[in-house]
């Protein structure tokens, strides 16, 4: 599998033809692992590179968060709604989760290559429930005990609400976010499971001044 990442540390339109085929055909999901996945990687020497992943609600701040630790680090992001908005602008609709865990997986995949390659990653991706946290850092342990931080952005209740409708009036601008409905407050209130203290390396507090 050829490393698709461009320079500016992006998902190269390679990269996201070859998910859209994922989309579309199960089948190329199934066993798909790098041949050396399971040696570890390391970015020279002893150093390992690391995986630094964000979490929190929708409109929390994580993408800014995501975009300032690749600049400090010379990380590559990894984002689910990058690929998503990219190839279903109006929605996927009952589709979105399930292309949305596809996208998962083969990212986590793909994120062995940058890590092999001596570069800091960040999953951008909000890792709303405590099983999904787990999941990917068991993911990381499975490969070779792959460094791994979770950063949590924490968000006042007045802050989140302000922020949801300063994203909503300016959704026609920037069509690289989703527009927060009610469906999709309703799905993150259901969903999202705040991390306690044994799961988060870093609390970072999302409230203005």
């Amino acid at each position: 599998m050829p490393f698709w990442i461009c320079m500016t540390g992006e998902l190269s339109a390679d990269c996201l033809f070859f998910i859209l085929r994922l989309c579309y055909d199960e089948r190329s999901l199934s066993g798909y692992m790098l041949p050396d996945s399971r040696k570890g990687v390391a970015s020279g020497g002893d150093t390992m590179a690391k995986v630094i992943m964000t979490c929190g609600k929708i409109c929390c701040g994580k993408t800014t968060y995501a975009k300032k630790l690749k600049n400090e680090l010379n990380a590559v992001i990894l984002s689910i709604d990058d690929i998503t908005l990219t190839m279903f602008p109006e929605g996927a609709g009952e589709m979105h989760d399930t292309y949305a865990l596809r996208a998962e997986q083969y990212l986590l995949s793909l994120s062995l290559q940058v890590l092999q390659a001596g570069t800091d990653v960040i999953l951008d991706w909000g890792l709303w429930t405590r099983a999904q946290r787990e999941r990917i850092r068991a993911f990381y342990r499975d490969h070779g005990n792959i460094p791994n931080e979770i950063h949590y952005l924490r968000i006042g209740e007045n802050e989140w609400e302000r922020r949801i409708r300063k994203r909503n009036e300016g959704q026609g601008r920037d069509p690289s976010a989703y527009y927060v409905d009610e469906g999709l407050l309703e799905k993150v209130e259901s969903l999202f499971e705040e991390p306690a203290a044994d799961e988060t390396d870093l609390i970072v507090e999302e409230n203005n001044p």
